[in-house]
């Protein structure tokens, strides 16, 4: 950190362990991240997700998208499609009618690929479907009404 600040790339504000740090520009952010090798990118974001939760409930309450995003990159796919359902409940709730279609579609793409896991390391798969059925939006519901025989088929 101290290298990119004093390279100019990065920024600081406030003091340790109350800074906040931003990158000059979103390329600058994205070639520091795609240094980094998938498992310690895993446990950085499952740091965060800790902190997030003990630390700073107030905002997971009002950002569960935030929680979302740290624990999808965690590799914690069923806590992160129960935050994504959460969000884009949140979001409908607020008539952000295209911000909960992406919510719900993001925990559809974590649904899938947590299926797509158990699949292929177990051979036989754990849906979840009174879960999976609590998305409620046209767009999303349809797409998990097709999915509900192959779920009760595989489980």
């Amino acid at each position: 950190m101290d290298r990119l600040s004093d390279a100019g790339l990065l920024f600081c504000r406030g003091i340790a362990p109350h800074a906040s740090y931003l990158f000059k520009h979103a390329l600058v952010q994205d070639a520091a991240y795609s240094t980094l090798l998938r498992g310690r990118r895993q446990e950085l974001h499952a740091r965060v997700a800790a902190a997030l939760q003990e630390h700073f409930a107030d905002l997971v309450e009002r950002q569960p998208e935030l929680l979302a995003q740290h624990l999808t990159a965690a590799g914690d796919a069923e806590r992160a499609v129960d935050q994504w359902l959460i969000a884009g409940q949140h979001a409908a709730e607020r008539s952000a009618h295209r911000e909960a279609i992406r919510h719900f579609e993001r925990g559809l793409a974590t649904s899938a690929a947590l299926l797509k896991g158990r699949l292929g390391t177990e051979g036989r798969s754990s849906c979840n479907w009174p879960a999976a059925s609590r998305f409620s939006r046209p767009k999303v519901s349809s797409p998990m009404r097709r999915a509900k025989p192959m779920c009760e088929r595989i489980s």
